[in-house]
C-alpha cells in the first residue's frame, strides 16, 4: 500500500484539462452515445457508436480522462474504447473476464488499471496496452462486489457487497496480488450498501445503504482500520439512496434517492460526525434513474433516465448543484436513436 498523502489526485473522468467536457451514456446494452456538455443548457449529440458487443444484463462504463479512454463492461467481457475523438469512437481491445460488472468501472489512471466489480468478486485489468487489456487479478472473497471506489494515492480500493452488507478495503499496490486490509460489517449501517464517495483527502468514505435508508460515514485515514463515524437519515433524502458524489468545492455530498421520496439532496459533510441536510429538489422521475456523473469543476450533475420516466423519458438532464439551496435544471438532452438509457461516464 502506498504512503498516504493529504490530497487525492484528480479522479479519472473528472478533470483531464483542455478537453471538451463530454458525457458518454449507454443504451444499457451495446450502444454508446457521446454528448458535448460544454454548455449544459444546450447539450448536443456528437456520435452514436454501435459497438457490436454482445452480452447479457446491463452494461457499465468507466473513463480515464487523461488518456481519453472509455471502458465498457457488458456480459463476460470488458472493452477499451478510444474516445480521443468523441465524434468517431472506436474499440481498441477487449478482455474476457468470465463475469459482468455490477456497477460503474473504477479507474486508477496512474497505474493504468481499471476495476470491475462482479458477482465473482473484484477484477483488476491492466490497460497500459489498450489493444490487449489483461486481467491481473481477481479478489474473490468479497461475495458480489457491487461498487468499487479507488484511492489512487494510497492505492486502495473500497468495495461494497450487498450480498454480505460489508465495506471492504483492498490493497492493490501490487495489482497482480490484491490483498485484504479490513472488513467493516456494521449491519446497522451497511444493509444494502452499494454506492460510495471518498473525501478529497482520502480520510473519509461515505456509503449509501439502500436498505437502511441512510448515508454512513467511515474513517479510512488508516485503510487497514475502517472505523464507523456516524450516519445520516432524513425523510427527504434517505429513502433508498443510490449514486452519491463528493463536491470538493463545498464539502457537500450530492445524493440521488429513488423511492418513495424521489430527487436530489445535498448534505453538509464537512463534519462527518454531524452531517446535515443543506437542500433538496424533488424529481419525480428519479424512480427511473439509470446513471449519473458529476462534473465537479463545473458544479453540474448529469442524470440519465430510462424509458419508464414520465417527464424526462429517455433523457439526460443537467442539474446546477452549485447552490444547495436552489438546485436547478439547466437543460435536457434526448438521443437521436436510443430507446432506453443506462450507465454514464464523463471525460472532461
Amino acid at each position: 500500500m502506498a504512503t498516504k498523502k493529504k490530497m487525492l489526485q484528480a479522479a479519472a473522468g473528472s478533470g483531464g484539462g483542455g478537453v471538451t467536457p463530454t458525457i458518454f451514456v449507454t443504451d444499457n446494452e451495446s450502444t454508446i452515445i457521446a454528448v458535448d456538455v460544454s454548455d449544459p443548457t444546450a447539450m448536443t449529440e456528437l456520435s452514436l457508436f454501435a459497438t457490436g458487443f454482445s452480452g447479457t444484463g446491463g452494461s457499465f462504463l468507466g473513463a480515464d480522462s487523461t488518456k481519453s479512454l472509455l471502458f465498457m463492461s457488458w456480459g463476460d467481457n470488458s472493452h477499451v474504447i478510444d474516445a480521443s475523438n468523441p465524434e468517431v469512437l472506436s474499440t481498441l481491445g477487449s478482455v474476457d473476464l468470465g463475469d459482468g460488472a455490477e456497477a460503474e468501472i473504477a479507474v486508477d489512471a496512474d497505474l493504468e488499471v481499471f476495476f470491475v466489480g462482479c458477482g465473482d468478486g473484484l477484477f483488476a485489468v491492466d490497460y497500459s496496452a489498450p489493444a490487449t487489456p489483461t486481467q491481473l487479478d481477481l479478489y474473490s472473497t468479497v461475495g458480489t462486489a457491487n461498487v468499487a471506489v479507488v484511492d489512487p494515492v494510497a492505492q486502495v480500493a473500497y468495495v461494497t457487497s450487498t450480498s454480505r452488507d460489508e465495506l471492504i478495503s483492498l490493497d492493490y499496490s501490487t495489482p497482480t496480488n490484491i490483498t485484504l486490509l479490513d472488513t467493516e460489517t456494521n449491519g446497522a449501517t451497511l444493509d444494502g450498501a452499494r454506492y460510495m464517495a471518498l473525501s478529497p483527502d482520502g480520510d473519509t468514505i461515505f456509503v449509501a445503504a439502500q436498505s437502511d435508508d441512510e448515508i454512513s460515514s467511515f474513517n479510512v485515514s488508516s485503510p487497514a482500520i475502517i472505523t464507523y463515524i456516524n450516519d445520516f437519515t432524513s425523510g427527504t433524502f434517505m429513502n433508498n439512496p443510490r449514486h452519491v458524489f463528493y463536491n470538493t468545492s463545498t464539502s457537500e455530498l450530492i445524493g440521488l434517492t429513488t423511492q418513495p421520496n424521489l430527487g436530489i439532496s445535498i448534505v453538509d459533510v464537512s463534519n462527518p460526525s454531524s452531517m446535515s441536510l443543506n437542500g433538496s429538489l424533488i424529481v419525480a422521475d428519479m424512480g427511473s434513474l439509470a446513471g449519473a456523473v458529476f462534473n465537479d469543476a463545473e458544479q453540474v450533475l448529469f442524470v440519465s433516465f430510462r424509458d419508464s420516466a414520465t417527464t424526462y423519458t429517455n433523457q439526460v438532464v443537467a442539474f446546477d448543484v452549485s447552490n444547495s439551496a436552489s438546485i436547478a435544471v439547466l437543460g435536457t438532452f434526448t438521443p437521436s436513436a436510443v430507446t432506453n438509457l443506462g450507465s454514464m461516464a464523463l471525460i472532461a
